[in-house]
């Protein structure tokens, strides 16, 4: 027995001690191991400081804690942070897992957290981190759901502390941030039944969508018992109290989900019903000196929801009621208070559908000093057919406002506002046009408006502003403001007004705008500042989102502007004369006919800027008429990119060009995308001090072509593949003439060839004397052959626009050296004199073929001649011998004679015969030798 609890003990001692040693020795392993895991799952960068696993610091329980947990993304959203942790720690029952039945975790808690959630434009949010794997989502949750459920987790004590976040949801247009959120509980979630006490506090939180802040820095704590019945689903608030600053509210009541849809039965009404509470709501007022503003006044705010809410928009009943009597604020430094607010408002709903619903401000008044405000309005059926009757009416002196409140150092305002509009009926009575049977009326009036803030750099100076309303339209009667330098003027017409506001229809308009003068850096300023605030904030969350400054055209504004502005300053550019027809419409602006005098020339630009798409396309035609090369250059980063030789360029273009392309996240021309073209003029353009033509002037040796003029130069151009293509066209550099074609890319890669005649005095004595050289062994010849004026050489500039590459000849030529030109012109002298002696020899051989031709056409006459005595001799030798012949036969006198004569007759007739023969073959023979000798002296001739 004693050696078995000695065998226990020893086993008992070395699990202890493998407790204790075993992460110490493969802590290093077990790190690297969760990296890897975490970098072949996730589409971050997961790092990690130290941590611990522990039970002797906590025995009888199992603690496991980690330190500096950082995840980063990639992509798109390389560098961003998505969340950091300080510290995550918990402590485990060891027995619950050992027993594996319920996993009970005596306390949980994450400490020191930052997080960053972004979701862009093409809704590709951050936390979407997690890499895809053969193995469905689907499947899993299949495989897991397929399988029971053996254990349950319970949490004894949790807690959240120094949390905060960051919420940028561009699609949403919705941003939030927390800063400081703590929030812990307690509570046995291993029971069925059991109470959670909960508490909760934020430091501030903002809110803000569609560029509206609901939310500016408020405070926020809670306290929460929430007895939780898990069996029923069902979740009843105990002891409970909510503040938002200084606004605190109660609830009572339970919320359940028993099914799919919400069963409610909640109550709430204000903890403190004095007005300063209410007023903490309203951030301006809140966030300066709130502690010693004085308040008088009650408040009853209450409510109450009871019902099921469901996702196809089915309500619960509520009733919603604000009341505030008698109240007034003063500020301790401000001389007067703002009196006699009287609110009565009222939201309520019997339930079911949201049309139910029906919002009253029975009253809403407030004076300062003089100038009252009075708001009523009820509104009925706000979905399908907007019911209204209300009115607005106020006088307000904005002088006298710095009485009531205070101003940021620095602001300053002046003048009048006048409002007084009524409106009744349903929106419907709009739609089918029957105005009569619609109110709408009434005016808004602001003369004489001073505005000023340390915020803005410049004034804003609204002289006056007429606004008349109507059934029909909102008609602008008289408009005349300055902003700063820039001052405007104008008059127009919005109609749509109403189902706009209440149903988001196409407000519809048209406006006329009028100004003497518009200076456009007072506004880039400001949008610098604005700038510089945004990147606060995006070193406040370790990231800049991917997109940056894409300017939308709202799609649901259709409006109509011409505009006539007699100068107008952007950058240091002086524009004058700007007149033309600007439409607003399905997420596009088209400019029609929009002329501008600037850069010593003028444009005339018509086109549409689309903004349907993720990022804006624009589809641009120009005519742009003598501008000023420099200033070209300089104003617009797209000449810089499609024609960096301009910043070495003088002089004057005009162009007729049409663009069609992609704008980027900075709204710059995606180059990748452009396409487009059009002939350009140029206009006693000098381009000097580049690096191509230096280059250019070394190859040829000639400092004069460092400098090149195009005059009066018609050049056809196009935009396709990322590159811009040239059409040949013809120039001259110094004293050369050159045919230039190519392209060049927005990488600033060229490829480029200039088809050059070039003067052959322009190369120098030394190629001369060479030359003459090889003229003197034409003399030989009897040839006056001549040095050529000019000489074709063809010049490739590939390389970029930093580090061009000249080369001379065939393409690939590794040496632009003068000496290839002086070789090319030496060719081309070698090749004159061969020609020349060529032209002698050819002449020479004619003459010899001439008199050969001669000779043996005597001699072929001569032959002729020969052959025919030869035949004529012939034939007398015959001719005689057959008279002998004959002559014999006579003479016979008997046959015996006869006989013996025809004998002799008939010898010699064949000896006459022989004798032709003979006679013909001679003269033959004497006919060729003729012909023989006059060959031979014919080819001695042709040799």
């Amino acid at each position: 027995m004693k050696k078995v609890l000695k065998i226990v003990g020893v086993i008992f001692i070395l699990l202890i001690a493998a407790i204790v040693i075993l992460p110490i020795i493969f802590k290093d392993d077990i790190i690297q191991l969760v990296k890897d895991e975490a970098t072949n799952n996730l589409n971050a960068t997961v790092d990690f400081g130290d941590f611990d696993l522990s039970i002797i610091s906590t025995f009888p329980n199992f603690m496991f804690s980690i330190n500096d947990v950082k995840v980063v993304g990639v992509d798109q959203f390389e560098d961003v942070t998505l969340a950091s942790i300080g510290t995550l720690q918990t402590t485990l029952d060891i027995n619950s897992v050992i027993d594996g039945e319920t996993i009970k975790i005596i306390s949980f808690e994450l400490i020191d957290v930052t997080a960053n959630a972004i979701v862009l434009k093409d809704s590709s949010a951050n936390w979407d981190i997690v890499k895809l794997t053969s193995t469905s989502e689907e499947e899993v949750l299949e495989e897991a759901s397929a399988e029971e459920t053996k254990f349950s987790l319970g949490i004894d004590h949790y807690a959240f502390k120094n949390i905060n976040v960051i919420y940028d949801d561009e699609p949403g247009n919705m941003y939030a941030e927390i800063k400081n959120f703590s929030h812990e509980g307690d509570g046995d979630f291993t029971q069925d039944i059991f109470l959670l006490n909960t508490f909760t506090s934020i430091e501030s939180i903002t809110y803000k969508m569609d560029g509206m802040a609901y939310l500016n820095k408020a405070n926020i704590e809670t306290k929460f018992d929430i007895e939780i019945d898990n069996p029923n689903a069902k979740y009843t608030f105990k002891e409970n109290s909510f503040r938002i600053n200084a606004f605190e509210l109660a609830f009572d009541g339970w919320v359940g989900t028993p099914k799919d849809d919400v069963e409610l039965d909640i109550s709430f009404q204000t903890n403190k019903p004095d007005f300063k509470s209410l007023l903490s709501l309203v951030p301006a007022v809140y966030l300066t000196d709130f502690a010693d503003v004085k308040t008088e006044g009650k408040v009853a705010f209450n409510g109450s929801a009871k019902g099921t809410y469901s996702a196809d928009g089915f309500l619960p009943a509520f009733d919603i009621n604000l009341l505030v009597e008698n109240a007034m604020f003063k500020y301790p430094d401000l001389p007067k208070s703002v009196d006699n607010i009287q609110i009565k408002m009222n939201a309520k709903n019997p339930g079911g559908s949201e049309d139910n619903t029906i919002v009253d401000i029975g009253q809403f008044h407030i004076e300062m000093g003089s100038n009252p405000v009075d708001i009523k309005m009820n509104i009925k059926t706000p979905v399908s057919d907007p019911n209204m009757e209300g009115s607005i009416k106020a006088q307000v002196n904005l002088a006298s406002m710095k009485e009531f409140i205070p101003m940021e150092e620095g602001d300053d305002y002046n003048g009048n506002i006048t409002m007084d509009i009524d409106l009744g009926g349903q929106l419907s009575t709009i739609d089918n046009e029957d105005y009569e049977n619609f109110k709408f009326e009434g005016n808004l009036i602001i003369l004489d408006m001073n505005y000023k803030t340390a915020s803005l750099p410049y004034e804003v100076d609204m002289k006056s502003m007429y606004m008349e309303f109507s059934p029909h339209f909102v008609e602008l009667t008289a408009f005349e403001t300055n902003v700063g330098n820039s001052d405007f003027a104008g008059k127009g017409r919005v109609e749509n007004f109403l189902a706009y506001t209440f149903r988001d229809e196409p407000l519809k308009g048209t406006f006329d705008m009028r100004s003497n003068y518009i200076d456009v850096n007072q506004f880039m300023e400001e949008d610098a500042s604005e700038e510089e605030v945004s990147a606060d904030e995006s070193t406040k969350q370790g990231s800049e989102t991917a997109e940056e400054g894409v300017a939308k055209v709202p799609s649901n504004i259709d409006f109509v502007m011409t505009m006539d502005i007699k100068e107008m300053l952007y950058d240091d550019i002086q524009m004058k004369a700007v007149k033309g027809g600007v439409t607003i419409r399905d997420s596009q602006m088209k400019m029609d006919n929009l002329f501008i005098n600037m850069i010593d020339g003028s444009v005339n630009m018509n086109g549409i800027y689309d903004t349907r798409a993720e990022l804006p396309k624009i589809d641009f035609s120009y005519a742009i008429k003598h501008f000023d090369v420099p200033t070209m250059y300089k104003m617009f980063n797209t000449v810089k990119e499609i024609a960096p030789i301009a910043e070495n360029a003088t002089g004057k273009l005009s162009t007729n060009l049409e663009m069609h392309c992609m704008l980027d996240n900075k709204m710059e021309v995606d180059l990748n995308t452009l396409t487009g073209g059009g002939v350009l003029h140029t206009e006693n353009i000098m381009v000097e001090n580049s690096e191509t033509l230096s280059q250019l002037a070394d190859a040829l040796n000639q400092p004069n072509y460092k400098k090149m003029v195009l005059n009066d130069n018609k050049i056809f151009y196009e935009f396709r593949d990322g590159r811009m293509f040239l059409d040949p066209f013809d120039m001259k550099i110094s004293n050369s003439k050159a045919k230039v074609s190519g392209s060049q890319g927005f990488d600033k890669s060229m490829d480029y060839k200039m088809a050059m005649d070039i003067p052959t005095s322009e190369f120098g004595s030394e190629a001369n004397d060479m030359v003459n050289g090889l003229l003197a062994e034409g003399n030989k010849y009897g040839i006056d052959a001549k040095m050529p004026e000019r000489i074709n050489v063809d010049v490739f500039i590939l390389g970029t626009v930093t580090e061009p590459k000249v080369s001379l000849g065939p393409a690939g030529s590794s040496k632009p050296t003068i000496e290839d030109i002086k070789e090319q012109v030496i060719e081309e002298v070698k090749e004159i004199i061969e020609e020349k002696v060529e032209e002698v020899i050819e002449d020479t051989k004619e003459k010899a073929r001439e008199e050969a031709d001669k000779i043996l056409a005597n001699a072929q006459k001569q032959a002729d001649k020969i052959k025919k005595q030869a035949k004529k001799n012939a034939a007398q030798i015959k001719k005689e011998g057959y008279a002998q012949a004959s002559a014999l036969e006579k003479e016979a006198s008997n046959p015996l004679q006869k006989a013996a004569a025809k004998i002799a007759a008939d010898k010699v007739r064949k000896e006459s015969d022989k004798k032709e023969q003979q006679a013909i073959a001679e003269g033959d023979k004497q006919a060729k030798s003729v012909m023989d000798a006059a060959k031979k002296q014919a080819k001695e001739l042709l040799k």
